[in-house]
């Protein structure tokens, strides 16, 4: 569960406006991620090209995209999504339910635009069902329903 705790750490650490931000569709149910390379894979890497391209001079970037290639070069997730940040001291990954709208590649402050849009969509929800006998919670986030007693 992605919480706003969480979202303060990713802009209050140390390095935080060095952070390099990826969201990634990763769902394995889509066409372009069903072929011997992934297409999540393949963006990433021309993404990651473009972005220390624009930032030829900064060596933070070259670590942080060298940490982040390491990271998910071996990486085989059940989620339909996934978002990464990367700082020169922390990191700090995401699975989503849900899918993204696109995948992204940012670095500076982190980008958290797309997190907080599916933060609010997929607000948590409870349902209470009360009867003269029991109560029974069920609580819904980011798509996924649970039965909490």
């Amino acid at each position: 569960m992605i919480d706003l705790p969480d979202v303060h750490r990713l802009i209050s650490q140390p390095g935080a406006d060095q952070t390099l931000s990826l969201y990634l569709t990763i769902d394995a149910s889509r066409l372009e991620n069903q072929g011997g390379t992934p297409g999540w894979r393949i963006w990433l890497k021309n993404g990651l090209r473009e972005l220390s391209a624009a930032h030829a001079e900064d060596a933070t970037l070259a670590a942080l995209r060298a940490r982040a290639e390491a990271r998910l070069g071996d990486y085989h997730g059940h989620s339909k999504a996934l978002a990464l940040f990367l700082t020169p001291h922390a990191e700090q990954m995401f699975e989503l339910p849900v899918p993204l709208a696109e995948n992204s590649a940012s670095y500076g402050r982190a980008a958290l635009a797309p997190l907080l849009w599916l933060m609010d969509e997929y607000e948590r929800t409870l349902i209470v069902i009360v009867d003269q006998e029991r109560a029974r919670f069920i609580s819904g986030y980011m798509g996924v329903g649970s039965r909490e007693g």
